[in-house]
């Protein structure tokens, strides 16, 4: 089964965190597939990164305190404020060159981007997640900052400007 599900997962892009798959096998031991999702992290550990920044626990940490019995300390409740921005191309006929970095860097609340396409790659007009070019990951202690950043984001990415 695990060479039927690798080939499956690497396809659909869930090359990180941890998926759930459900086969049929037939009388013949033909396999059948039925269902994939990603799990705990999702597809691209994107939700462990920000969970990880904001409370110092992530969802895998916790997962092996309970399978190894070990106590899990609580994080202190922190009023900070978080948002994970999914980065699209707006342009027609784009190849993928990269994104400019420093741009992002700039902003006060950039906390961690994690890029999904490679270079060369021919880029679709915004489309569904799976067109998602990158995420971006803003953190920050007041909303109004953080607010004014995903602003200065969508700005970016609607002139194109954030990617090179």
């Amino acid at each position: 089964i695990s060479k039927k599900i690798s080939p499956i997962l690497n396809a659909l892009g869930l090359n990180n965190g941890w998926a759930h798959t459900e086969f049929i096998i037939d009388e013949m031991g033909d396999i059948y597939l039925i269902e994939v999702n990603p799990r705990i992290s999702g597809a691209s550990g994107i939700l462990n990164i920000i969970t990880k920044r904001i409370s110092g626990l992530d969802q895998i940490d916790l997962m092996k305190a309970c399978i190894t019995n070990n106590k899990v300390i609580k994080p202190a409740l922190v009023k900070t404020y978080g948002c994970i921005l999914c980065l699209f191309n707006s342009q027609k006929n784009k190849i993928f060159n990269g994104i400019n970095e420093k741009k992002l860097h700039q902003l006060k609340s950039f906390s961690h981007l994690t890029v999904n396409k490679k270079i060369g790659n021919k880029l679709e007009v915004y489309g569904n997640l799976l067109e998602c070019i990158a995420f971006i990951i803003l953190i920050n202690n007041d909303a109004s900052s953080l607010e004014n950043d995903i602003k200065t984001i969508f700005s970016l990415e609607s002139s194109g400007a954030i990617l090179i």
